[in-house]
C-alpha cells in the first residue's frame, strides 16, 4: 500500500484497472485492487434476497407513491467516501431506506414522509461471561450523551458484532461486522441478553476456555421506524470475554 500527495489529485476514491484509490485516518493511499471471493454465505444470500425484493417493490409503486420519494430527495442527503454531501435518486432513496427496514423485519415504506430528527448512540456497554450461565448482554447505553434505559420511542436498535479478535486487534472495519439482533422501541437495555443471536451467527467458540480474555467488537445503529433513516456509522465498543 502506497501513500501519496499529488498536486493534480486532491481526493480519489474507487478503482481504475488494477489500482484502488482510498483513504483512512492517516490520509490518502493507493493499493492493488483485490477481487473478493464470493462464498455465497447465508448472510450474503439474505442480503441479496432483500435487495431483490426491494428493487421489485419500487417497480410496483403508484405514481403518487413514487412522487413522495422524488419530492423528498433533498431532505435525505448522504455523505460519500470522500466526505462530500450527495443526494440519491428517488429509486435509490427508496431502496436505501427500505433495505434497512427489511433487514429488521419492519414494514415497507411506500409513501415517504419528511425526515425525523435522528438520535445517536454515544455509549454502549456489553458484558461477556463464560460462567455456567454463559451470557452476552448489553448492560448500559447512552443516547446523545445521556444514560438511557430503553430504546427511544420511534427507533429500533440494530445490533452488529464481529467474531473473536486477538488482544492486539484495535480497529475493526465495517466489513468485520455482521448483523445479529435488534431491540424494538421502548425495550429495556439494562440487561438485554444477546448470546443466542450472537451464537446463531458466529457459533459458540466464545464459550471455549481457549478464548478467555479474547474480545468481541459490537456496533449499534439506531433506525427510525417511520422513515428507515439510520446512523451513518456504527457506535463501536469492545467487550472482553471474562470467566
Amino acid at each position: 500500500m502506497a501513500k501519496f500527495i499529488s498536486s493534480l489529485i486532491t481526493e480519489a476514491s474507487g478503482s481504475v484497472a488494477g489500482t484502488t484509490y482510498s483513504r483512512n485516518k492517516n490520509g490518502s493511499y493507493i493499493r492493488n485492487k483485490s477481487v473478493p471471493v464470493n462464498r455465497n454465505t447465508l448472510a450474503q444470500q439474505a442480503a441479496r434476497a432483500i435487495f431483490g425484493s426491494v428493487s421489485s417493490a419500487w417497480k410496483s409503486l403508484t405514481p403518487n407513491e413514487r412522487a413522495t420519494f422524488e419530492n423528498q430527495i433533498m431532505a435525505y442527503p448522504y455523505v460519500d467516501s470522500l466526505g462530500q454531501t450527495k443526494y440519491y435518486t428517488a429509486s435509490q432513496l427508496f431502496k436505501s431506506l427500505n433495505n434497512s427496514m427489511q433487514q429488521l423485519g419492519l414494514g415497507q415504506i411506500s409513501s415517504l414522509p419528511g425526515p425525523v430528527t435522528m438520535l445517536n448512540v454515544t455509549e454502549i456497554e456489553v458484558f461477556i461471561s463464560q460462567a455456567v450461565s454463559a451470557s452476552i448482554s448489553i448492560n448500559a447505553m447512552s443516547i446523545n450523551g445521556a444514560a438511557q434505559t430503553v430504546v427511544p420511542a420511534g427507533f429500533v436498535l440494530a445490533i452488529y458484532a464481529t467474531d473473536i479478535k486477538s488482544d492486539g486487534f484495535t480497529s475493526p472495519k465495517n466489513s468485520d461486522f455482521r448483523y445479529i439482533a435488534q431491540a424494538a422501541e421502548t425495550v429495556d437495555v439494562t440487561a438485554l441478553a444477546i448470546e443466542t443471536p450472537y451464537t446463531a451467527v458466529f457459533g459458540n467458540s466464545w464459550q471455549n476456555s481457549n478464548n478467555l480474555n479474547g474480545k468481541i467488537w459490537f456496533g449499534v445503529k439506531l433506525v427510525a421506524v417511520a422513515t428507515g433513516q439510520r446512523n451513518n456509522a456504527y457506535f463501536m465498543n469492545q467487550a472482553n470475554i471474562d470467566a
